[in-house]
């Protein structure tokens, strides 16, 4: 199987629910390429500013849209990989959110469906477990690295201020190492962890890598087409 992007984290769902007989029984390897295991901060910035998060929309729309997708609420980040949730997230004059405080940034900015999103995506969140169970076949995963990603963000004024436009602009950003898009924290995440276990893992990085590039890259290209044929 090749997954990439958000195909990661559904893939290991998928095969955890048809369970382990049945995945050694019809799947040689799992080849993950820049997968989104532990969510990704750009998910929120494209739920406040239409930030676009690897789809091809415009950002007026991007936004009230990303705001009632599943599919968004999904990337969430898990505040586990970010310093077990104590690492910043958001900063305002007289706020600082961390990862663990995710949920009361949305309240605050007035997503009043915020709760309720949040649960019904962590019913199937809950189902991985961290990721915590390794997949009973070979894992293969393809990561870039080198890009600055978005971790954090800064806002000049208190949340509860919408733009005219009906946004949260922000400030300014901090940054981590991942593939643009998705921090290596949260690609990475299950495949260290699954390692230590003495599973059968591989991981090969590719700096300067984007999240969708990758996909193009003749490196990645080549090693997956070799994986997937022996």
């Amino acid at each position: 199987m090749l997954t990439n992007s958000m195909g990661g984290p559904f893939t290991y769902y998928l095969l955890k629910t048809l369970g382990d007989e049945w995945t050694r029984t019809f799947v040689k390897k799992v080849i993950f390429v820049a997968p989104a295991f532990m969510g990704s901060p750009k998910a929120i910035d494209a739920m406040f500013n239409g930030v676009e998060c690897t789809l091809p929309i415009n950002t007026d729309f991007l936004g009230p849209l990303a705001r009632h997708l599943p599919t968004a609420w999904m990337l969430f980040p898990w505040a586990t990989a970010f310093g077990d949730g104590n690492d910043i997230f958001a900063t305002t004059p007289h706020k600082v959110y961390t990862f663990k405080q995710i949920n009361e940034l949305l309240k605050d900015v007035g997503m009043t469906d915020a709760d309720l999103m949040l649960n019904e995506t962590r019913k199937m969140i809950d189902k991985w477990n961290e990721y915590s169970e390794p997949l009973p076949v070979p894992v293969i995963t393809h990561l870039g690295t080198g890009m600055q990603t978005t971790k954090s963000l800064s806002f000049n004024q208190d949340l509860f201020h919408q733009d005219p436009d009906g946004k949260w602009p922000h400030s300014g950003h901090g940054y981590c190492d991942g593939d643009g898009t998705v921090p290596l924290v949260s690609s990475s995440y299950p495949t260290i962890k699954w390692k230590r276990m003495g599973r059968d893992v591989q991981t090969f990085f590719h700096p300067g890598a984007e999240h969708l590039a990758i996909l193009k890259t003749n490196e990645v290209i080549n090693n997956v087409i070799n994986e997937a044929c022996n």
